[in-house]
């Protein structure tokens, strides 16, 4: 079995959506959000992001799960 496996940042999500149009594998994704200095950015990023994995769990026959994590670096 082969996984797609790849990282993005939120300007790339339309060309991640036409990727995951063609693949019906697993898939591993990262996703970066960066928003340091505008909490309300990023929240409004992390909310458009789960609606468009929800989205992506009804039209695939295996069923995505997604995990968001903050981390200070």
């Amino acid at each position: 079995m082969i996984c797609l496996v790849t990282q993005l940042s939120m300007d790339r999500l339309p060309a991640f959506e036409m990727q995951l149009k063609n693949w019906e594998g697993p898939i591993s994704a990262a996703v970066y959000v960066d928003h340091v200095h505008n909490s309300q950015e990023a929240t409004e990023d992390v909310a458009k992001l789960l609606k468009f994995f929800d989205s992506i769990r009804e039209h695939r026959q295996d069923k995505p799960r997604y995990v968001i994590a903050k981390f200070d670096i």
